[in-house]
């Protein structure tokens, strides 16, 4: 679900927080308790009048309590999460201000009054720690899936557990919106591992140490030399990753990486770079013109609206060799006279778009 931000109702809080918070609570009380020193307020009371002046439309008293729910110390916090009468829109503000404070957002992880919805929006914001408890909880994950897509997209979560999530989800049937979740379920294997735990252990820990090397250590000195013709050790990384993995780094990668694995020889692996959520239109307006990239790409890249609507990005895309000559042709009349001409003597493309091109620019002059 997602939160409404609503005020809670006066039957909804003690009538202590009515009292600071309510419509007819002076301006000054509010400002006073929106600074988190009300005094006579408990925890639970403290950390609710603190959400009520949040959602209360006061710009001045919003920012007030925000920053005074995220200074207050842990105890107090903890204290009010583990109350049973703490309002679950109250946990979400608690669990988004809390983050990075790790005692308090393994509290959060693990409180069931906390929502499925709360929990997903914080997800990106989680170090590899709190991923890992997080992932355990599969009451969580088949409640609420997205959460699943979330574990997978943040950069922290180990390359095994990014794995294990998947494999749970398939187990369980659940239709996750990951880009390239086919190619993520094709290249991962389901059979039960037969190796011994320790084994398995070690075998896990290089798979994730190999995975961050590759998707932390590339640096300006790789980009040079790729430019320069040269193969740079960012490459060589990646290069030695599974099939799984380059799929991960595609989706979760820079630019580096997807330009890389964009001509992997693996069609699973090119997808998913050009499905990744990361990419620019810049990247897309380069890659249309890229005689390297895949013809699966290039039509990947015209089905969808937000890119093909970029003039250059059809121009590039007539002009490509590698773009499937039905797609190609369908493109031509969306052309300017300029590029009609430059693609009418053009020598790289078949002769049936030349001739496409000659009959569109008459008809332009009819």
């Amino acid at each position: 679900m997602t939160f409404e931000k609503r005020p809670l109702r006066k039957e909804e809080v003690s009538p202590q927080v009515y009292k600071l918070t309510g419509p007819d609570a002076p301006f000054k009380m509010k400002k006073i308790t929106a600074k988190g020193v009300a005094p006579g307020l408990d925890a639970l009371d403290l950390v609710t009048a603190l959400y009520q002046l949040h959602v209360s439309g006061d710009e001045e008293l919003s920012k007030t309590a925000t920053r005074s729910m995220t200074e207050l110390p842990d105890s107090v916090v903890e204290s009010a999460v583990e109350s049973e009468d703490l309002h679950e829109m109250v946990l979400d503000l608690v669990a988004h201000t809390v983050v990075g404070r790790p005692k308090m957002v393994q509290k959060i992880i693990l409180n069931r009054k906390v929502a499925d919805e709360s929990l997903r929006s914080i997800t990106p914001k989680l170090s590899e720690q709190e991923i890992e408890i997080l992932a355990r909880n599969e009451r969580r994950l088949l409640s609420c899936p997205p959460i699943i897509e979330q574990i997978y997209l943040n950069r922290n979560t180990r390359m095994s557990t990014a794995n294990r999530c998947i494999e749970f989800a398939a187990r369980n049937k659940l239709e996750l919106k990951l880009p390239a979740y086919k190619e993520m379920l094709k290249a991962i294997g389901m059979e039960a591992s037969e190796e011994d735990p320790i084994d398995q252990a070690l075998i896990e820990e290089e798979k994730n140490l190999k995975f961050k090397n590759a998707l932390e250590g590339v640096g300006e000195a790789d980009l040079e030399e790729e430019e320069g013709g040269k193969k740079s050790k960012g490459r060589i990384q990646v290069e030695h990753l599974s099939v799984s993995e380059k799929i991960r780094l595609a989706i979760t990668g820079n630019v580096f990486h997807r330009s890389l694995l964009m001509r992997d020889s693996n069609k699973m692996v090119a997808m998913a770079a050009i499905k990744s959520p990361l990419v620019t239109e810049m990247e897309v307006v380069r890659l249309s013109k890229n005689p390297q990239t895949p013809e699966d790409a290039l039509r990947y890249i015209a089905r969808q609206r937000e890119w093909i609507k970029l003039y250059q990005v059809k121009s590039n895309l007539v002009a490509n060799a590698k773009t499937p000559l039905d797609l190609a042709l369908k493109l031509v009349s969306h052309l300017r006279p300029k590029e009609l001409k430059s693609l009418s003597r053009s020598k790289n493309v078949s002769a049936a778009l030349r001739n496409a091109a000659v009959a569109r620019l008459r008809k332009k002059k009819s």
